[in-house]
């Protein structure tokens, strides 16, 4: 090809291509990491896992935009595995923030946290585009999307299943 406006086309579709299979690949290596760690049990300070996960998140496009509502009663200490919550609570609020519905005025992603010594409720929720109720029971499938209308590997809510599982949570939708 010698046109550079047809070469500049090529480049950029290769470019996406090479993004995309980037994120895949650092999804799949994630659950892989997920799957062979072996649980550490620590206190969990759930403000500041929180806090954590909002802050690696801000620079991703429409962030800013998200109203936040947090709520973490207080309660006794809590154990568990630090690593694998913060998976969990990464996919869950980037997904928030990736499947919000920008036809809505304000854009709100809510995490309220309950705890006692021996268990700890987190719910998740949004006003993003949803997920229709036909398609909710595959939403934990390896490869599985519920919409073509944005990017994503499928693997996501898969990874949070995985990791709410080796916690020995329950998860639903």
């Amino acid at each position: 090809e010698q046109k550079a406006e047809t070469l500049n086309q090529y480049n950029a579709l290769i470019e996406d291509s090479v993004l995309k299979l980037d994120r895949t690949l650092k999804d799949i290596l994630e659950y892989s990491r997920n799957a062979r760690l072996e649980l550490k049990r620590e206190q969990i300070n759930f403000n500041q896992l929180v806090d954590e996960t909002l802050r690696k998140l801000e620079f991703m496009p429409g962030f800013g935009d998200m109203k936040k509502r947090i709520l973490i009663a207080d309660a006794p200490p809590f154990h568990s595995d630090r690593y694998g919550l913060s998976v969990i609570f990464n996919n869950m609020i980037s997904n928030a923030v990736k499947y919000a519905d920008h036809s809505k005025q304000t854009s709100i992603i809510e995490v309220n946290i309950r705890n006692d010594s021996n268990q700890a409720t987190i719910e998740f929720r949004d006003n993003g585009i949803g997920i229709s109720e036909d398609l909710q029971p595959r939403i934990f499938d390896m490869f599985f999307r519920a919409t073509e209308s944005k990017e994503g590997a499928g693997l996501g809510l898969y990874i949070v299943h995985e990791a709410v599982h080796m916690l020995k949570g329950q998860i639903a939708v």
